[in-house]
């Protein structure tokens, strides 16, 4: 999974709550991944989901309101992940795939309007798992960092400006890695990654050169079966911190960062039945960091409430659907404050929860 952090700037709400969830049917099966960006350049945050079973990507329009149209479903190669950026510097927001099944990482160039280019497909990493998006090499040309839950591979793609990559030579580990996120963990300007090992309930940190090579350092201890990183500054220090979600544990970890490519120990957090991803966000205008994580088991999401300090309150438990998976926030109703989105892997449905705080 990705690095999901949102700021947005709205006053301090007594009740926290959000609105029922309202469900879109998904024009594919087995939506596997959302993600959300301004695709037709009107300055409101649509959503992007990767349907896994039929080989298709939904494209969901925003209005005002917080409610979403739908428009006739791009088609890819079984997509596995999706993510957004701006891979050829036109000021549009494009969309990025990888596949699992076809090994390939694709970018697909938005036309500013909500329709996108023939899909651009580059070869990756033998079953490519997971994915995250930065500019690796400070050439202002985003990068992808693909990795393998099969291999245990981690292949670097150099992005050149035009929805295509440079494919350098992969990272070998001994990992199942279970995800990804990128930040810059020592302040030396230069994007380091985190990735976690699903078999011995750790995460691992490397050191980025600027030059798309890195270097394996500390390990840290995580709970049970960590599926998911999040990467944003719980502390308010200006330094990275990282949030992990451990899919077996019912729990979430917080590391906070030292600023020095350190983690203190991990500080262990409550949440839902099956938590499988999260994101970042302050959805109760404290200006301090919270989190979101979804419950698959539980057709829950959880919020942890910031304290400012890296320290969250208990979970508040919302209902959503069923299986929740990916997650992703924006403010979709233009009230300043985070919404969240959420895909329904066996419901076939995404579901929308707008922030009332």
């Amino acid at each position: 999974m990705s690095f999901y952090v949102c700021l947005f700037v709205a006053p301090r709400c007594e009740v926290f709550t959000f609105a029922p969830y309202i469900e879109y049917i998904s024009a594919g099966m087995l939506p596997s991944s959302v993600a959300v960006g301004d695709f037709n350049n009107d300055t409101k945050m649509d959503i992007t989901v990767g349907n896994l079973a039929d080989s298709t990507i939904g494209i969901y329009i925003g209005y005002d309101d917080g409610t979403f149209e739908p428009l006739e479903p791009l088609v890819t190669y079984s997509p596995t992940e999706t993510a957004v950026g701006d891979f050829n510097n036109d000021g549009y927001t494009d969309i990025t795939v990888i596949s699992n099944d076809e090994s390939t990482a694709s970018v697909l160039l938005s036309n500013g309007d909500g329709t996108f280019q023939q899909e651009i497909i580059s070869s990756t990493i033998y079953r490519a798992s997971g994915f995250s998006v930065a500019d690796i090499n400070n050439d202002r040309k985003l990068d992808l960092i693909v990795y393998s839950l099969t291999s245990g591979e981690i292949s670097v793609l150099l992005g050149r400006g035009d929805g295509t990559f440079q494919v350098l030579d992969s990272i070998t580990t001994n990992y199942q890695i279970g995800a990804i996120a990128t930040g810059n963990f020592n302040g030396d300007q230069y994007i380091d990654f985190v990735i976690s090992n699903i078999l011995n309930d750790s995460i691992r940190i490397y050191l980025g050169y600027g030059n798309g090579s890195f270097q394996a350092k500390q390990s840290f201890p995580t709970g049970y079966y960590p599926v998911d990183i999040v990467v944003a500054d719980f502390n308010y220090d200006h330094n990275i911190d990282l949030a992990v979600v451990n899919g077996h544990g019912k729990t979430t970890s917080i590391f906070l960062g030292n600023g020095n490519g350190n983690f203190q120990g991990q500080k262990i957090y409550p949440v839902g039945d099956g938590p499988i991803a999260a994101a970042a966000g302050n959805f109760n205008g404290d200006s301090y960091m919270d989190l979101v994580v979804t419950n698959f088991d539980g057709n829950t999401v959880s919020i942890l409430l910031g304290h400012g300090n890296g320290s969250f309150i208990e979970p508040i438990m919302f209902n959503v659907g069923e299986t929740p998976n990916s997650v992703a926030i924006a403010d979709f109703n233009h009230d300043g404050r985070p919404d969240i989105t959420v895909s329904s892997l066996f419901g076939s449905t995404i579901y929308v929860l707008i922030n009332t705080c």
